[in-house]
């Protein structure tokens, strides 16, 4: 019974991260949960560019906050389930880090966007003071999280990743 639920389970996190990935040839689900990721991202940049709008931000407030939350939501689920299945993701075997697969991702680029895209709203209630301007032009680099569907962002993103000791040893040598 045991051994059974524990293989349940397996296969459930392995079908969850193949919906995450980009879709595979042949896999509807994942193509649609794909489709959906991409809709919800570029809904949201038009949301925030239109919540700027004073007469639009002020009459619709309601609206764009439930949106907001409705898409927060969708995105922390997806980030936590990427975290949960992170065990599963294949790695370069020539890389000598020696950290569990999760905190890899957390620490790559797609984790660290994922974060970011999410992180202006729960920050609104750990720092009620910031500025609101600040967390709106956050909210924009959820256009980032696109690369993960996009294979022309993601080869941009793995080769940064892959230069990024470079990128700050020079950072470190300009300031």
């Amino acid at each position: 019974m045991c051994c059974m639920r524990k293989t349940q389970k397996n296969r459930l996190k392995k079908r969850v991260y193949e919906l995450l990935e980009p879709a595979a040839l042949g896999d509807t689900g994942s193509k649609y949960l794909d489709d959906f990721i991409t809709v919800l991202i570029i809904l949201n940049i038009f949301a925030v560019t239109l919540e700027s709008i004073p007469s639009l931000g002020d009459k619709y407030l309601w609206q764009f906050y439930i949106f907001e939350v409705m898409s927060i939501l969708v995105f922390t689920i997806e980030y936590l389930l990427r975290i949960w299945t992170a065990d599963l993701k294949k790695i370069n075997t020539h890389q000598k880090l020696h950290i569990s697969k999760r905190l890899r991702y957390l620490l790559s680029v797609n984790g660290i966007i994922d974060l970011l895209s999410i992180a202006p709203f729960y920050l609104q209630f750990i720092i009620p003071a910031i500025d609101l301007r600040i967390l709106r032009t956050l909210r924009l680099l959820r256009i980032l999280k696109l690369s993960t569907y996009n294979s022309a962002l993601m080869d941009l993103f793995l080769a940064i990743e892959e230069e990024r000791k470079s990128f700050f040893a020079a950072g470190y040598i300009f300031s």
